[in-house]
């Protein structure tokens, strides 16, 4: 169920648990229970936090989004979300200009104390993260995958480097991989 979906039904229910009670079918319902269970299970394994829609810690500019995420798993400082965010995204196939100037812009905002999220991609995404991070700033990165799953691939140290001073997010559960969609 997307995130429409699932916020009509809580409001015409009053609660996620009722909703789920009233729309999904009892064999469904046990399923969803079961994989809601490991999915739990998996982000305190990883040190995760688990932030969901309506309750204090989810991020406040996400609250009036019609199609906001129903859960997020969040992996690093979440302190982040309550900073100023500019998010910087572009190619994944930057020219050597437009690598500079992301690189100039991301420092310049990270020393003025502004958050630079990101989905930490190839190319202008990658570079705004570690600009920011070099200037010793914050940044989050927004992930198509699970929070546990660095990808691409090659960036694996730099979701490390996230994961110790920044912050990953992601709609997805935790061990989720890349499919077109989910970006």
């Amino acid at each position: 169920m997307g995130p429409v979906k699932f916020a009509e039904h809580v409001a015409r229910f009053g609660s996620a648990s009722q909703a789920l009670d009233a729309v999904i079918a009892p064999a469904a319902r046990e399923r969803a229970l079961e994989q809601a269970a490991r999915a739990i299970a998996s982000a305190a394994d990883l040190g995760a936090r688990i932030l969901v829609r309506g309750d204090a810690g989810y991020p406040h500019a996400l609250h009036d989004l019609p199609d906001a995420p129903a859960v997020l798993f969040a992996l690093g400082d979440l302190a982040m979300l309550d900073a100023p965010v500019v998010a910087i995204v572009g190619t994944r196939a930057c020219t050597a200009y437009a690598d500079r100037v992301t690189r100039e812009v991301a420092t310049a905002l990270a020393r003025a104390g502004v958050c630079i999220a990101s989905g930490m991609a190839r190319g202008i995404d990658a570079c705004a993260h570690v600009a920011a991070l070099e200037a010793g700033g914050r940044t989050i990165a927004v992930l198509g995958t699970g929070v546990d799953v660095a990808y691409p691939a090659a960036h694996r140290a730099l979701h490390r480097r996230i994961a110790a001073r920044g912050l990953l997010l992601s709609e997805h559960l935790p061990g989720d991989r890349a499919h077109a969609g989910a970006f």
